[in-house]
């Protein structure tokens, strides 16, 4: 199979896109025949068919155990954000859709509904592993799901739970009427965001701290602008307009089986732009205990007053302690006075020393020595965010309990087949 059988593909071509996977996908008639019926047209199906094919095809490599795949296949799966949807075509049609001052939903896929529930179908069955069932690897998806779904929304995470995701990773911030909110940055991202009048965002927006909750909801994050660096980054995600930014309560009560990962979003090098750590932390616990999610939470930060704060008021909250390559260098800021050098160098021995269940590092500075490290300290380690299979086939090979990722669907597939002892490529 060459790559140019997926990568060129055209509105009125999509039989022959089913063609040329016809030899590793049973039941592709089955995904016209649907989309035909909830009343999809040319273009809507054609590109429906993109991403149910690719995904298709990873699901039946894997159930079928084939023992070669071509390697231009193979590159092309591992590219996930990039090439694996061919959505080259889908940016012209976006830029047309939702140009400034649009605010009606796009034609085709997003607003008919046709992609999810489709996508849910090929994915949800037998290619992955439910995550209710024991495995060793949580797949915790990144602010919901944002490789497929506009990042933390009730849509993002109600479409994620339909293709049985059940660990979240999420971002929280507070309003100014002192509402605790899910978002990833303290000011209104142009990247995603359209006021009231549709128009886009052409600056950092206000910060949040200084909107009440109500003026907040006028704001729709539910897709990438157009043409954006951003977009480049999630080609694969598609856009659920009309998505606000939701309270943290609303949020942990979508499914009572579902996990959180919560981010307090504090930053100790511009105090000015949120609450402060002890606040927001508080906060939280407030929302957590009014619900009765506390055993179904973990709470973490960059910034380590929060997490420090939590384990002296509440010691039976788990918490999880991030780092990157910028905290490590600064450490005495971002960590409260404490630094590496003062554990020998040794992060895991940092984190241990805090009380906290988790070590939630970045992935490029995690090492086989540092999870082996990490666990002879009690400790479990869940890096971020992993996109590529290849990065997660190395970390699952190192032992790492957990994968925060921007597309659990893959992470599924990659996950479900560490668990049965096989290879995902066979």
């Amino acid at each position: 199979m060459q790559l140019k059988n997926i990568d060129v593909i055209h509105a009125q071509s999509f039989q022959r896109t089913i063609e040329a996977f016809q030899n590793l996908i049973h039941g592709e008639r089955g995904i016209v025949h649907r989309l035909r019926c909830l009343g999809a047209h040319d273009d809507a199906i054609a590109r429906h068919v993109r991403q149910c094919a690719a995904n298709h095809f990873l699901g039946a490599i894997n159930r079928r155990r084939i023992d070669q795949v071509d390697a231009k296949v193979e590159s092309l799966t591992d590219d996930t954000d990039r090439v694996i949807l061919g959505l080259a075509d889908a940016d012209a049609a976006e830029t047309t859709s939702a140009k400034a001052g649009d605010t009606d939903p796009q034609p085709g896929a997003a607003k008919r509904g046709i992609v999810h529930p489709e996508l849910s179908v090929l994915i949800g069955t037998d290619t992955i592993r439910d995550a209710r069932m024991a495995r060793q690897v949580e797949v915790i998806g990144h602010r919901g799901a944002r490789g497929l779904f506009p990042e933390n929304t009730i849509e993002g995470f109600r479409r994620s739970l339909d293709l049985g995701v059940r660990s979240f990773e999420l971002d929280v911030g507070m309003t100014a009427d002192g509402i605790v909110v899910v978002s990833h940055d303290p000011a209104l991202s142009p990247a995603i965001t359209r006021g009231a009048d549709g128009r886009w965002l052409n600056d950092p927006g206000p910060l949040i701290r200084d909107l009440t909750f109500d003026v907040l909801r006028s704001y729709d994050v539910g897709r990438i602008r157009p043409k954006s660096a951003y977009r480049l980054q999630h080609r694969a995600q598609i856009a659920c307009d009309g998505a606000r930014i939701p309270a943290l309560k609303n949020v942990l009560l979508l499914a009572a089986d579902a996990t959180f990962v919560i981010e307090l979003k504090t930053d100790p090098r511009h105090p000015d732009q949120t609450v402060d750590p002890v606040t927001l932390a508080e906060a939280v616990l407030s929302v957590v205990d009014r619900i009765g999610a506390s055993e179904r939470v973990i709470l973490e930060s960059f910034d380590w007053r929060g997490p420090r704060h939590i384990r002296r008021v509440r010691p039976e909250i788990k918490t999880a302690w991030l780092t990157r390559d910028e905290t490590l260098r600064d450490a005495a800021l971002w960590w409260d006075g404490i630094r590496t050098a003062d554990f020998g160098g040794s992060v895991p021995k940092a984190v241990a020393a805090q009380g906290g269940n988790v070590w939630a590092p970045a992935f490029g500075t995690t090492t086989r020595s540092s999870v082996s490290e990490a666990h002879d300290l009690g400790l479990r380690v869940l890096p971020w965010t992993v996109n590529r299979r290849a990065a997660m086939r190395r970390l699952i090979s190192w032992g790492v309990d957990g994968l925060i990722t921007d597309r659990p669907d893959i992470a599924m597939i990659v996950t479900g087949a560490a668990a049965d002892g096989q290879s995902d490529r066979s």
